[in-house]
C-alpha cells in the first residue's frame, strides 16, 4: 500500500510528531490488533523509565517521581527497568540526609511496580544514594527486584548514611540476584568501622544475593608506612620477610566483615581495593561448600601481603577430604596481586588466574601466574624519558601445579612464592622493576596535583622531574650493586 492512497487525516497522523497524549489515544478498528498494537506501544514506551531528580531545594520533591506513581496501573506493569541520575544544585547541601518526603515518593514508587527487575542509579548527590538504600528494604512489594547496579564513583560512602541497624531494615529485598557498588570508600585507617557498616547492610538487606561487585573509587594507598586500620600502632615491618609480621598477623583478631555476614547464595565475587583478612575471605565471604563459581579479587589490601595471601589460596584450593574440595563449584579464579601492597618494593607478588568451563576445581588445578603485570600506559612514557640500560620484559608466565606445592603440608610463604615464581617474586631484578613503576606511579600523581591549578607551576614541574632522574638513578645504581654482590 503506497501513502498516497491513505486518506488525508491518517497520513497526517503517520507524519506529524505525537505527543505521548496523542499516542495513548491512538485505537485500530480490529480489536486484536488494536490490543498487539497497545502492548506494542506500551513496551516501547514504559519498559525503560529514565528518572532525572534535579535537587532543587533540599525540600523539593521530585516531580518524576510524582508522575512515576501517578501513571495508570496497566501501564506501570510494563516499567522492567529504571535508570535514575541526579546532579547538584549550587545552593544545596549535598551531604544533607533526604527529606521524608523524598524517601517517600521513593518508597512508592518502587513499591507499586509489579515488574521492576532492574534499578540503575547514577548520581553525584549522596543523598539521592542515600534515599535509594534506604528505600530498597522497606518496599514491600519489591519482589520483582533481581539486579540493582549503583553507579557512583564520586559520593564518598561517608557521606551516605546506611540503615543504623539490622532492625531497621524490616522487609529485606530476597528477590535481589545482582548487586553492583561502585563508590569511593575513603582509604583512612580509622573507616574500618564505615566499611563494617556497608558489609552490614548487604548481608542484611539482600541476603539472597549471586553476584556481588563493590569497587572502590578511592585512590589505591601506597605509602609503605600507612597504619593497617585494625591496629593501634604502624605496621612498619612490612617492607621485610621476617617473623615478626607473621605474629602481628596472628595477634589481630579483628576482621572487616561482622560476624554475622551470611550470602549463603552467592556465586560471582569480585572486589575492587577494598580492605580484608583472611578470615572474611575464608569463612565470611568463601566459606567451605559454598556455591561460589568465580572470584575477582584485584587491588585489595591484606595486612601481611605475602604471608596472608598464602593463607587465602590454600583455603581455595584446599580439600576437605581427598576427593572434596572446599569450594567445589570455582571454575574461575583471579586473584591481582601485583603491585598493589601498599608501597612495598622488596618482593612482588604475581598475578593468579584459574579459568576451566568443562572441569571442575577438584579435577583440575593449574592456574597461570604472571609476574609482573605489564607497564601501565600511564608509567611507560615516562620511562622512556630517561630508560634503563635493558628495559624489561612485559612479564613472566608459568604454569604451576598448586596441589604439588600446597599437599600434603601446608608450605611456608617463601617456599609457596618461590615455587610459583621460579624464584622471581624477590629476585633483584623484580625489586627493581617494582620500585620504578612505584617511582613513576607518583611521579604520575604529583603531575597530576600540580595541572589541577589554574596557574601551572614549571619551576615545581622542573624540581619534580629532576628528582624523579635523581631517584631513578639510584634505583639503577642500588640495582648495580646487588647484581655485582652477587
Amino acid at each position: 500500500m503506497s501513502l498516497i492512497t491513505l486518506p488525508p487525516e491518517l497520513l497526517n497522523l503517520i507524519t506529524s510528531p505525537l505527543t505521548l497524549h496523542d499516542l495513548l489515544k491512538l485505537r485500530l478498528i480490529n480489536k486484536p490488533h488494536n490490543l498487539k498494537f497497545q502492548h506494542f506501544l506500551r513496551t516501547e514506551l514504559f519498559t525503560h523509565i529514565h528518572l532525572h531528580l534535579p535537587q532543587s531545594s533540599p525540600r523539593t520533591s521530585p516531580k518524576s517521581l510524582k508522575t512515576l506513581t501517578l501513571l495508570p496501573p496497566s501501564a506501570r506493569t510494563y516499567i522492567t527497568t529504571i535508570t535514575i541520575t541526579s546532579n547538584h544544585h549550587p545552593n544545596t547541601n549535598t551531604t544533607a540526609t533526604p527529606t521524608p518526603l523524598r524517601k517517600h515518593h521513593l518508597k512508592l514508587a518502587l513499591s507499586t511496580l509489579p515488574s521492576l527487575t532492574t534499578i540503575t542509579i547514577e548520581t553525584t548527590t549522596p543523598s539521592h544514594l542515600t534515599a535509594l538504600l534506604k528505600s530498597l528494604p522497606v518496599s514491600t512489594t519489591t519482589t520483582s527486584l533481581r539486579h540493582c547496579h549503583c553507579i557512583c564513583p564520586g559520593i564518598s560512602l561517608s557521606d551516605v548514611t546506611l540503615p543504623s541497624s539490622s532492625s531497621s531494615i524490616t522487609h529485606p529485598v530476597t528477590s535481589l540476584r545482582t548487586l553492583h557498588l561502585t563508590v569511593r570508600i575513603p582509604n583512612n585507617p580509622y573507616n574500618y568501622k564505615l566499611t563494617r557498616s556497608l558489609w552490614k547492610y548487604i548481608s542484611t538487606a539482600f541476603p539472597g544475593l549471586e553476584s556481588l561487585v563493590v569497587r572502590n573509587t578511592s585512590q589505591i594507598p601506597t605509602d609503605p608506612s600507612t597504619p593497617w586500620p585494625l591496629s593501634n600502632t604502624s605496621n612498619s615491618n612490612n617492607t621485610n620477610n621476617n617473623s615478626n609480621s607473621n605474629k602481628s598477623n596472628k595477634s589481630n583478631k579483628t576482621t572487616f566483615l561482622p560476624k554475622q555476614f551470611t550470602l549463603h547464595n552467592l556465586k560471582t565475587l569480585e572486589l575492587y581495593n577494598i580492605y580484608l583478612t583472611p578470615q572474611d575471605i575464608t569463612t565470611s565471604l568463601l566459606p567451605v561448600d559454598s556455591k561460589i563459581e568465580s572470584i575477582h579479587l584485584e587491588a585489595c589490601h591484606l595486612n601481611v601481603p605475602y604471608i596472608d595471601w598464602v593463607d587465602v589460596i590454600y583455603h581455595i584450593f584446599g580439600r576437605q577430604s581427598q576427593s572434596q574440595p572446599n569450594l567445589p563449584h570455582l571454575t574461575s579464579l583471579n586473584l591481582s596481586l601485583s603491585g598493589y601492597h601498599r608501597g612495598i618494593a622488596s618482593y612482588e607478588l604475581p598475578e593468579i588466574i584459574y579459568t576451566s568451563t568443562t572441569h571442575p576445581l577438584s579435577q583440575i588445578t593449574l592456574p597461570i601466574c604472571q609476574i609482573p603485570p605489564p607497564l601501565s600506559q600511564t608509567t611507560l612514557p615516562l620511562l622512556l624519558t630517561n630508560p634503563p640500560e635493558s628495559p624489561p620484559e612485559t612479564s613472566y608466565i608459568f604454569h604451576k601445579d598448586l596441589q604439588k606445592i600446597l599437599t600434603p603440608n601446608r608450605p611456608t610463604p617463601s617456599s609457596f612464592w618461590s615455587y610459583l615464581t621460579d624464584d622471581l617474586w624477590n629476585s633483584p631484578k623484580v625489586t627493581k622493576w617494582k620500585r620504578i613503576r612505584l617511582l613513576a606511579d607518583q611521579y604520575d600523581l604529583d603531575l597530576k596535583k600540580l595541572s589541577a591549578y589554574a596557574h601551572y607551576d614549571y619551576q615545581t614541574a622542573d624540581r619534580l622531574e629532576r628528582k624523579f632522574n635523581a631517584d631513578l638513578d639510584r634505583i639503577e645504581l642500588e640495582a648495580q650493586t646487588l647484581d655485582s654482590d652477587d
